[in-house]
């Protein structure tokens, strides 16, 4: 398979909006089976407040679309969310947020579609001077037609974040460049209400290392 990624930051536009995002395309064929595969997904967040404000607003739009072919298989999803934001103190940050799910899919003649409400919570802990950090978040998805897959998403995540510097010859001179380094562990807890088997409840651990 052959990926492609695009990365977007912007520094806050007259001092109201900051806009991040993401792109990512995949595309290649299949080793063992005659399939081919193509997936596009990307993601832009929209912060607009002053950056000395303390409340922003957040809305948001992501997209992930899956074609294989020379099977007629197709799966879309979007979620748009919109929420408020507040920093408290210089190492808290809260944020209540509200999303609406859609998702279609295809198979030979047949296709599919659902909707989801899913209210949601960002909690975030990061002194200024310290290298840990603590992060929670959690979610409830209401299906708008089918409410046997109701469920709750909560997480807790402690991080570490270590910078490592490296020189970089820019054509002129070397200049030192710091690389993050974030490991986090912690746990995911998801439950299904609704279910009447035994299965409703799961715990499982988390380990992330991301380098960028």
């Amino acid at each position: 398979l052959f990926r492609q990624f695009l990365y977007l930051y912007t520094g806050s536009f007259a001092n109201w909006v900051s806009v991040n995002g993401s792109l990512i395309h995949e595309t290649g064929p299949f080793t063992e089976e005659h399939l081919h595969s193509r997936e596009v997904s990307g993601t832009l967040e929209f912060e607009v407040g002053r950056p000395w404000s303390k409340t922003t607003l957040l809305t948001g739009y992501q997209g992930r679309d899956i074609l294989f072919r020379p099977l007629i298989r197709e799966y879309f999803n979007t979620d748009m969310y919109v929420g408020i934001q507040r920093k408290i103190g210089s190492a808290w940050t809260v944020a209540a947020l509200g999303e609406y799910l859609r998702a279609w899919r295809v198979q030979d003649a047949d296709f599919a579609t659902a909707q989801a409400l899913r209210p949601g919570y960002r909690v975030d802990y990061r002194p200024r001077t310290s290298h840990w950090a603590v992060h929670a978040a959690g979610t409830w998805s209401r299906g708008e037609g089918l409410n046997i897959y109701d469920n709750v998403n909560n997480e807790v995540m402690v991080s570490y974040i270590k910078g490592f510097q490296r020189p970089l010859n820019d054509g002129i001179g070397e200049v030192p460049v710091t690389y993050p380094l974030r490991i986090s562990f912690g746990v995911q807890q998801q439950t299904f209400y609704n279910f009447s088997g035994n299965n409703r409840n799961t715990i499982l651990p988390i380990i992330r290392i991301n380098l960028y």
